[in-house]
């Protein structure tokens, strides 16, 4: 992130430099969010049964995580979720990393 930021602010930069980092940022970001909940539903399927998540939407999930202790704070996670469906609409595969 460090060698981004300065990058960034070096004035020789291109726009085209500039945007790539950007996209670059982004689909490490959806990446990640894709595989948080994954794992989270694997989790959970492994370690309480696969009925608790079967038809359970992300928000219901992040509540299961919380009860498994897996994550401390909902609302954050939801939040998250939030922004991450947004980031990810902005791809142009949609996010979509397989099952």
């Amino acid at each position: 992130m460090q060698i981004t930021e300065a990058k960034l602010d070096d004035e020789t930069v291109s726009s085209d430099e500039i945007e790539l980092i950007k996209a670059g940022v982004i689909q490490n970001f959806a990446f990640a969010y894709e595989l948080r909940w994954k794992f989270t539903k694997r989790w959970i399927q492994n370690n309480m049964g696969a009925e608790m998540v079967d038809g359970v939407t992300r928000k219901e999930l992040f509540r299961l995580s919380v009860e498994s202790r897996l994550i401390v704070d909902v609302d954050t996670w939801v939040g998250t979720s939030r922004v991450s469906c947004f980031i990810i609409s902005l791809l142009p595969w949609g996010g979509n990393l397989g099952a």
